[in-house]
Parts: C-alpha cells; sequence; structure tokens
C-alpha cells in the first residue's frame, strides 16, 4: 500500500516547531504557518486500481483573494522573473514590470474593481529566491571553507575593492563551526605565517573555546571581555523589567575603576539579586574579574580604548571618516582647549616634592590632589595615559614657563661668527648673550623649549611641540644662514601613472 499526504501550504511542514516564544508579541505581517488542518490523504493498492481518498475540507484562515499572497507562483509567472534576471534587470525594476505599477495611487480605480491574481502581491524575497536559484548554477561552496573564502577573496579584488583606501592588517575566520578545534588551528595559522606579530591584547567573548585557544597561542598576553557580550549574558539571566534597579546597578557596576567602590557596588548587587543571579556571577565571572572590570583597564593609550570586540563589524562599510592616527591628535586640541578653562589660581606648587597640585573643575571648593610632575612629565589624572598628555600639563606649562633658556656658550660663539657681516665688531660676547636671551624670552612659543627637553628625556617628547621649538631656535640663533630650502606646499597628485611618469621622466618598461 502506498499513501500520499497532501497539506495546505499553510499548515507547514517538517512537523511541529520546537521555538517557544519568550514574549507574546504580535506580528505586522501575519506568518504563512497557521496550522491549517486542510488535507487529502490518497492510498493505492498493488494489484489493484481502486484508489481510496480522503478529503478534509476546513480550513482555518480566509480562503479566497485574502490567501492570494500565501500561495506558491505560477509557472508563467517565475519564468518571467527567471527572464528578467538573467537579462541583469535589477529586482526593483522587475517588481515595477510584474505589479504594473497597481500600488500607485493613480491605479486606484482599476485596482478596486479588477480582479486579484497571484502575481499582484509579487514581493522582494520571491525574486531574491528565484535570483539564489540562478546563482547556484555557477556557484558552489567546496568541501572546505578555506577555497570558497580565497575565490570570493578574489572576486572582491577584482571587483574594486581593497585597493582604494588605506586598510589594518585583519585575518577572518570563516567556518561552519566554533568549536575550540578549529579556533585553535586558525590561530596557530597566524602565528605560523606571522612569528613577528606580538599582540598586546585579545578582545573576545565569554566562550572557552575562544579563551583556550588564545591563551595556548599566545601565553603572555593580555586578554579582556567584550563588555557587550558580558551585560547580555546577565541581561540574559533574570526579567530587567522585574529588577530595574539592580539591572541599572550592574550596567555601571562593570564602568568603576576604583578597587574600593567596585567592592562596594559588589556588597550592594548581592543585597538586590536573587540567590540564581548570585550564584551565577561568583560562580562564572567573580573568577576572571580582571578580564572585564575596568578596574584592570587603567593607564590605556587612546589607540586602546575599545571595550567591544565590535569595531571591526562596526567599521566594515564604512568607506570614509574612521579616524585613524587623527584621533590622537584631535584628542590633544580638545586638551588644549579644556586647559584655557584652568586658572592659575586654580594651581599651587609645592615646593617639597617640586610638584603642581590642580583644583578640581568638577569640584572647585576642594583640591583633589591632581599631582604633575614636569620632570617626569606625568600626571595623576586618569585621561594622562591617553595620548601622555592632559589639561592639567598643558596648564602648568601655560601659566608657569621657564623663564629662561640654557642656550650653550659655545652656540652663542657660533651664533656671533656666522653673523659677523651683520653685527658691529664692538658687540661684546655678554651683549650678544643678552640680546638672544631677550630675544628668546619675548616670545610665547619659546617659553616650551625646556619642556620638550625634559619630554625627551622621559621618552614621552611631543613631535610637534619639538619642531615648533626648533623652528624658533633656528631663526632666532642663526638668521644669517639657510641650510635646508623653505617648505613648501605642493597639493596632492591627481593625475594618472602614465601622466605622472611622462612628468618624472620614468622610463617606459
Amino acid at each position: 500500500m502506498t499513501t500520499d499526504i497532501y497539506v495546505c501550504s499553510r499548515q507547514g511542514s517538517g512537523g511541529k516547531s520546537k521555538y517557544q516564544k519568550k514574549r507574546d508579541w504580535g506580528r505586522k505581517i501575519s506568518s504563512k504557518r497557521t496550522g491549517c488542518p486542510c488535507r487529502l490523504t490518497v492510498k493505492t493498492y498493488p494489484g489493484t486500481s481502486e484508489v481510496l481518498g480522503f478529503y478534509k475540507s476546513d480550513h482555518s484562515h480566509a480562503t479566497g483573494d485574502e490567501n492570494l499572497k500565501y500561495l506558491r507562483l505560477d509557472k508563467e509567472t517565475r519564468l518571467e522573473i527567471e527572464t528578467m534576471l538573467r537579462l541583469g534587470v535589477e529586482p526593483k525594476k522587475i517588481l515595477e514590470n510584474i505589479t504594473q505599477g497597481m500600488y500607485h495611487e493613480r491605479n486606484l480605480d482599476k485596482t478596486r474593481s479588477a480582479q486579484a491574481h497571484r502575481r499582484d502581491f509579487v514581493t522582494r524575497a520571491d525574486v531574491r529566491r528565484i535570483q539564489k536559484i540562478i546563482e547556484e548554477e555557477s556557484i558552489r561552496l567546496a568541501a572546505q571553507d578555506g577555497p570558497s573564502v580565497l575565490e570570493w577573496v578574489e572576486k572582491l579584488k577584482d571587483a574594486g575593492h581593497f585597493t582604494k583606501y588605506q586598510c589594518m592588517p585583519a585575518a577572518f575566520m570563516v567556518s561552519s563551526n566554533g568549536k575550540e578545534v578549529t579556533v585553535d588551528h586558525f590561530l596557530a595559522t597566524i602565528v605560523e605565517q606571522n612569528p613577528t606579530i606580538c599582540p598586546h591584547l585579545f578582545m573576545s567573548d565569554f566562550d572557552w573555546c575562544q579563551l583556550n585557544s588564545i591563551a595556548r597561542r599566545y601565553p603572555k598576553f593580555c586578554i579582556l571581555l567584550c563588555w557587550w557580550h558580558v551585560l547580555h549574558a546577565w541581561q540574559g539571566h533574570f526579567v530587567t523589567q522585574h529588577y530595574p534597579v539592580l539591572w541599572e546597578r550592574l550596567k555601571t557596576w562593570i564602568r568603576i575603576t576604583d578597587q574600593e567602590e567596585f567592592n562596594a557596588r559588589w556588597a550592594e548587587i548581592k543585597t538586590l539579586a536573587p540567590k540564581s543571579i548570585r550564584d551565577y556571577l561568583e560562580t562564572f565571572y567573580m573568577p576572571v574579574v580582571h578580564m572585564w572590570s575596568a578596574v584592570y583597564r587603567s593607564d590605556r593609550s587612546i589607540f586602546e580604548t575599545c571595550d567591544t570586540n565590535m569595531l571591526v563589524e562596526a567599521h566594515r562599510q564604512q568607506v570614509m571618516g574612521f579616524e585613524g592616527p587623527d584621533l590622537a591628535l584631535k584628542h590633544r586640541m580638545k586638551v588644549v582647549e579644556c586647559a584655557e578653562l584652568i586658572s592659575k589660581e586654580d594651581i599651587q606648587y609645592n615646593p617639597e616634592s617640586g610638584k603642581y597640585i590642580i583644583r578640581s573643575q568638577a569640584d572647585p571648593e576642594i583640591f583633589y590632589g591632581y599631582e604633575v610632575d614636569l620632570d617626569a612629565y606625568d600626571c595623576t589624572c586618569l585621561s594622562f595615559p591617553l595620548i601622555r598628555f592632559c589639561k592639567h600639563i598643558c596648564a602648568v606649562r601655560n601659566h608657569f614657563p621657564e623663564e629662561k633658556l640654557d642656550v650653550p656658550v659655545a652656540l652663542l660663539n657660533t651664533h656671533r661668527e656666522i653673523c659677523s657681516s651683520e653685527s658691529s665688531s664692538d658687540d661684546s660676547e655678554e651683549e650678544l648673550e643678552e640680546d638672544i636671551t631677550q630675544n628668546v624670552d619675548s616670545d610665547r612659543d619659546s617659553r616650551d623649549a625646556t619642556a620638550p627637553l625634559q619630554l625627551n628625556e622621559a621618552q614621552h617628547a611631543s613631535i610637534s611641540d619639538a619642531t615648533r621649538v626648533l623652528d624658533r631656535l633656528s631663526i632666532d640663533l642663526a638668521p644669517c644662514i639657510s641650510i635646508l630650502l623653505a617648505k613648501v606646499k605642493v597639493a596632492p597628485n591627481q593625475h594618472s601613472w602614465s601622466e605622472t611618469r611622462a612628468v618624472m621622466g620614468v622610463p617606459v618598461k
């Protein structure tokens, strides 16, 4: 005996879904599957032409025109869409041709009087489904992911990608599974092909497959957990609407940088959270607190302030606007602007320690004790490690510049000999030294001269400050000579290589 069962298209196939809704939300677009009980059962028996059938005609949904959009496309419509796709017509244009603009305002009267057809309800998903069938004729995934990815990269290069903008090195693992063996093989390949690259930090999800693989291949480097994934995991273990205060405490707890405040907040969270949440945090997250707490993320540069592992995803399709090295320059400009708001009265000098104490701008009533050490070129504020420069150091340099620049006597004698043609022979060395000292003291730019020298000793010199001071000294101390030609600004090259090659005289190969 052979049994064939024909079911309604809105009944669905594959058995009962195991998905359980977490929230009873309504759908703006109703689902095609309604579990319709309508079906036709046909039975045939060997040795006889008799056919038995049982038809259950009850539908659990509306029929007629209201059900047209849930039916399959007719063969003629599918063939028409396929033909236009093979001719290279865009899906948007295909929809316009199929529906004949029936949803336009000028065709509303015709729509009300005309009979509805399935082609009137063609959507972009229907077109895309046929387009994928056409693509499968020429695109096949290899048995392994590697060859497919390499082929995909070559197609991107042929299309003009990766040839226009400067990029940062990145390695992507495109795989059908994320098991530890797969991740470990991926990292082992990177280590083998790039033995000289030594990452300083790793940002990862709380996935032991990734964490174990990283620790195995890069055992000496720091591993941090992504804040977004940590908070997302916490949020999934309780209903935030039932514990709004607890959820607010958890979101700020992860960002606390002071150890005592962190411990106090943890004690408060344990009083607010139910036992299941306390056990969950104590079991999984407190043993690895150094991976996710901001207490252990201090003294980082501005290029290390990322707290999620999704920056590459965020900039994946970004063509312009990524700041890159300009990020430090923008922060420095902001620091200089904020330093102007600090007055001289907000700064005190401690002669015993040789340091400057800066009043907090957030609470002007007291001195919080931001200490600036110009000799070591260091500050105790939290923003100093970003670019090794902060508004407190800038304010001290503005209000307490060095009085004089210590110019070597040999340099003064050389300057006198070079400028002898323009200076009077009766000028004494003391008078020349006094003139140079007054000239240097009168120019504000030269007041930063000693600071860069001290920065150089501490290996935290500012390139821009040093360049400005050297230019100033070259003008003041050697006005009679010009070792290098004056800087000339040249517009960026806007021509093709063939035009540039002719100007530069490069022979054609």
